[in-house]
């Protein structure tokens, strides 16, 4: 996909006639011409499959970056970027739906903490697997991050308030990853400390 040439042959600006008239990425007004243009060019969602692909292997992170986020990325590629070197373009990578759900799984132990942390929030992450991470990750961070993921989940799940500490802390102390609302430990549990 070519772009019409630009005034300038460096960095596009958002008054660019090539960006003109379309909502601009915004790390690509900080880009060389050629990359901003594969960039942006990996970002159309019409973009032909082979072209996409293409860029998902550019030398260029950013290129790759807005590759992993086109949701047409085949998820066999998308799977590819989210083992990237480059740990932006694998926290890209995790937020596109099409990830497929086992790469998104093996995320969990990236070597980076802001992927790890991302990957937990996945609602195709099992609630064991985050519970683990909220008390075994070497970062403090992602294991506060775990815990706040596992009780919105088990809140979710069991129709449990959060602002119900009582139902909440006796929950907690249970298996509640296998319980459904009408599951005695959460009928009892409800019936001691009520949903506000």
């Amino acid at each position: 996909m070519n772009a019409p040439e630009s005034t300038s042959d460096t960095a596009p600006t958002e008054t660019d006639p090539y960006f003109r008239g379309r909502k601009c990425p915004p790390h690509l007004v900080n880009m060389e011409r050629d990359a901003a243009d594969r960039a942006f060019s990996a970002w159309d969602e019409r973009l032909p499959v082979e072209e996409l692909v293409t860029l998902a292997a550019d030398e260029d992170e950013q290129v790759r970056v807005y590759a992993a986020l086109n949701r047409q990325m085949p998820p066999e590629v998308l799977e590819r970027l989210a083992s990237d070197k480059v740990w932006e373009v694998r926290l890209y990578a995790l937020t596109n739906t099409s990830l497929p759900e086992a790469a998104a799984a093996a995320m969990v132990h990236d070597r980076r903490k802001e992927v790890r942390r991302l990957a937990l929030t996945n609602p195709k992450i099992p609630e064991v697997t985050v519970l683990r991470a909220a008390s075994t990750d070497r970062s403090e961070e992602v294991r506060e991050s775990a815990w706040i993921v596992a009780l919105a989940r088990m809140c979710r799940r069991l129709g449990v308030d959060p602002g119900n500490f009582g139902a909440v802390e006796d929950l907690c102390r249970q298996e509640w990853w296998e319980m459904t609302p009408e599951s005695p430990a959460v009928v009892v549990a409800l019936a001691l400390s009520p949903n506000a």
